[in-house]
C-alpha cells in the first residue's frame, strides 16, 4: 500500500518560515511527521538537488553572461527604427495639416508636430523614472522588450493615419511616449557590465556612438532610399516597425545584466511553493509577507535627493535643451532657408553620426570626464551661435561640425552625474535623469517650432525673418548649462 502526504501545522509553519530565505527556498523538501512515509518516487517540490531532477541540473548550470556589444545592439536597432522613421514621419505630418497637401512645412505644420512630440516627451516623462526603478527589481530585458513594441505600435499607427483621423496621430505620440524608456534602460544595462567610472564614461560614449551611427549612417540613407523608390512616405515607417519586431526577438535571446532583486526572487518562489502546496493538500499558504510594492512614477527623482545631484541634473538638462533644439530646428529651418530636402539632409546627418561616433572615443581618453566637459560645452554654445547666423550651406555645415564636437559633454555629464549615486540606486538615478531629460524636450519641441514660426511669419521682430533663431536661443542656455556645471563641480573640489 502506498503511503499517504500527511500535512500537520508544524510543517505549514516550518515550510512558511523555510520560504522567505531565498538560499533554502530553491533547495526546499517536505518535512514528513513522524507518523508519515514519503514514497521513494513521491514528486520533490521546487527544484529539489536530487539526482536526476530536471530542475535540480537546470540550477546547476552557470547562467550565461551579458556582453556589452548585446545592449549595443538593442539599442542599434532601436534608434535604427526612429531613425528610419524619423524624416518620413514630418512629412506625413506636414501633409495631413497643411493647406495645400504639400510636405513643405508652414508656421502652423511645424507647430502642430511641435505639439505632437511634446505630447510624446510628456508621457514619457510621466513614465521613465518608473521604468527604470522598475528595472532595478525585474531585470533589463522586460523594460527593453516593452518599449520596442510600444514603439512598433507607434509606428504602425502614424503609417495608417489618414485626413479623417488626425487625432491618431496625437494616440501615437502618448504610446510611443509610454514606452519610450529604452534609451536610459540601455544605459542601464551597459552600466552594470561597468566595473569603473573610467570604463562606464568609454562604455556609454561607445552606446551613444554605435547607436546614433546606427541611426545616421543607415537609417536615414535607407529610409531616403525607400521614399524615393516607392514615391510614398509611409512605406520606411512600417519599414521602422518591422524593425523594432526584429529587436523583440533580439531581445528574447540575450542574457540579462542584472538579476533580479532579492525579494522579487523569494516572492516568485513563495508563489510558487503556495501552488503546489494548494495543489497537493488542498490548503492555502497563510500570507504572511506582504506583495512586493512598486514605486510611483516619479519616485526615482528621489534618488536626486542632494544639492549637488540637482545642481548636476540640472545642467544635464539645460545641455539636452540645447541638443534637442538641433534634432527640432534642423529640417524646418534648412528647408525654408536653403531649399534642402531628404536627399541633402541625409548626408549631412550621416556626417554628423560618424563625428558622434568618433569625437567621444578620441577625446574622452584624452581630456578625461571633468576636461571634457569643461571642453564640450562651450564648444557647443558657439556651434549654435554659428548655425543662427550662418548665411551659407557651407557655414551651416561647418558650424553642424561644430555642434557634434561639442557634443562630447552629453555622455561625460552623465557619467559624472551617476558616480555620485550609490551602486544600488543607478537604475533609478538613470531614470530620474530620463525623466528630466523628457520634459527638457517637452520644452524644446515647445518652443523651437514656437520660434521658427515666429521669426518666419509676418509678425517677426523688428521685421527680422531669421529660421535659425531657435539656435541663438539655445546658444545661451549652452552658456547657462556650463556655468552651472562648473559650479557644481567646484564645490565638489
Amino acid at each position: 500500500m502506498r503511503a499517504r502526504w500527511t500535512l500537520t501545522p508544524l510543517m505549514l509553519a516550518t515550510i512558511v518560515s523555510t520560504a522567505q530565505s531565498s538560499e533554502v527556498a530553491t533547495n526546499l523538501e517536505l518535512i514528513a511527521s513522524p507518523t508519515a512515509r514519503i514514497h521513494p518516487k513521491a514528486p520533490v517540490l521546487l527544484g529539489s538537488n536530487r539526482q536526476g531532477g530536471a530542475r535540480g541540473a537546470s540550477a546547476m548550470e552557470p547562467r550565461r553572461q551579458a556582453r556589452l556589444y548585446q545592449g549595443v545592439l538593442v539599442a542599434w536597432l532601436y534608434n535604427f527604427g526612429v531613425a528610419v522613421s524619423a524624416l518620413q514621419q514630418q512629412y506625413i505630418f506636414h501633409q495631413l495639416f497643411s493647406e495645400d497637401g504639400s510636405a513643405v512645412p508652414t508656421p502652423m505644420s511645424a507647430l502642430l508636430y511641435g505639439y505632437k512630440k511634446a505630447c510624446d516627451y510628456l508621457f514619457t516623462f510621466l513614465t521613465v523614472g518608473w521604468c527604470g526603478a522598475l528595472s532595478d527589481r525585474v531585470g533589463r530585458r522586460p523594460l527593453m522588450a516593452y518599449s520596442a513594441a510600444g514603439l512598433a505600435v507607434g509606428f504602425l499607427m502614424v503609417g495608417t493615419c489618414n485626413r479623417r483621423l488626425p487625432q491618431q496621430l496625437l494616440l501615437a505620440g502618448c504610446i510611443d511616449g509610454l514606452s519610450s524608456c529604452m534609451p536610459n534602460i540601455c544605459q542601464a544595462y551597459v552600466s552594470d557590465l561597468s566595473p569603473d567610472e573610467g570604463s562606464r564614461a568609454k562604455n556609454l560614449a561607445l552606446l551613444q556612438g554605435a547607436s546614433l551611427t546606427g541611426a545616421f549612417l543607415v537609417g536615414f540613407p535607407l529610409s531616403v532610399f525607400i521614399s524615393s523608390r516607392t514615391n510614398s512616405y509611409r512605406i520606411p515607417v512600417f519599414v521602422a516597425a518591422v524593425s523594432q519586431l526584429l529587436n523583440i526577438l533580439v531581445i528574447l535571446l540575450i542574457p540579462e545584466s542584472k538579476l533580479p532583486s532579492a525579494p522579487v526572487k523569494v516572492a516568485r518562489k513563495r508563489s510558487r511553493l503556495c501552488r503546489v502546496l494548494k495543489r497537493k493538500t488542498g490548503h492555502e499558504m497563510p500570507q504572511t509577507k506582504k506583495k512586493v510594492q512598486l514605486d510611483p512614477p516619479w519616485a526615482a527623482l528621489l534618488t536626486l535627493a542632494t544639492p549637488t545631484l540637482q545642481t548636476l541634473a540640472v545642467a544635464y538638462v539645460l545641455a539636452i535643451i540645447v541638443q534637442s533644439s538641433l534634432d527640432d530646428g534642423f529640417l524646418l529651418s534648412t528647408q525654408l532657408q536653403f531649399g534642402w530636402g531628404q536627399q541633402q539632409a541625409a548626408p549631412i546627418l550621416v556626417l554628423v553620426g560618424i563625428l558622434l561616433a568618433a569625437v567621444p572615443q578620441f577625446l574622452i581618453p584624452r581630456l578625461g570626464v571633468q576636461g571634457s566637459i569643461s571642453f564640450g560645452l562651450p564648444v557647443l554654445a558657439a556651434g549654435m551661435a554659428g548655425l543662427c547666423l550662418a548665411p551659407t550651406p557651407a557655414l551651416f555645415i561647418a558650424a553642424i561640425c561644430v555642434v557634434s564636437v561639442g557634443c562630447v559633454c552629453l555622455p561625460t555629464m552623465l557619467v559624472y552625474l551617476i558616480s555620485l549615486v550609490p551602486e544600488d540606486q543607478k537604475g533609478a538615478a538613470l531614470g530620474a535623469v530620463e525623466a528630466l531629460k523628457t520634459l527638457a524636450k517637452v520644452l524644446s519641441s515647445s518652443t523651437t517650432p514656437a520660434a521658427f514660426a515666429l521669426f518666419t511669419s509676418n509678425r517677426a521682430p523688428f521685421g527680422i525673418r531669421l529660421p535659425g533663431a531657435p539656435f541663438g536661443w539655445a546658444s545661451i542656455v549652452a552658456i547657462a548649462s556650463f556655468m552651472v556645471q562648473m559650479r557644481a563641480m567646484g564645490n565638489l573640489a
